[in-house]
């Protein structure tokens, strides 16, 4: 894909470091944003780093990322209280592996 860059075990960079100062890592993502249209972070789940929940508020927005029958309800939930409580902005939820256990029919009559 053209004009698409990738940038893979960013855990070493200066911006996943929790060494680097607040203002330094906002000052990184000012830059990137000059010179990106669009800068996508996969982050680790946020109940499990410390990192998720720093960069959360300095994002445009957060995405949560759910595995269906494998998330739970409570967990999910403490993953939205924990990026609002940062003053990360949630604009969506993405539901992964869904199965459908009623058939396709059946929904099409429903």
């Amino acid at each position: 894909m053209p004009l698409l860059w990738v940038s893979r075990q960013a855990t070493g960079s200066a911006l996943g470091s929790l060494r680097t100062p607040i203002a330094q890592s906002r000052q990184m993502l000012e830059r990137l944003n000059q010179r990106f249209d669009i800068i996508l972070i996969l982050s680790p789940p946020i109940g499990n780093s410390h990192l998720a929940r720093r960069l959360s508020p300095m994002v445009d927005a957060n995405i949560l990322v759910a595995r269906a029958e494998h998330t739970r309800a409570p967990v999910a939930a403490r993953m939205r209280d924990s990026i609002l409580a940062s003053g990360g902005d949630i604009v969506g939820l993405v539901l992964t592996g869904r199965h459908f256990h009623i058939p396709q029919v059946i929904y099409r009559w429903l």
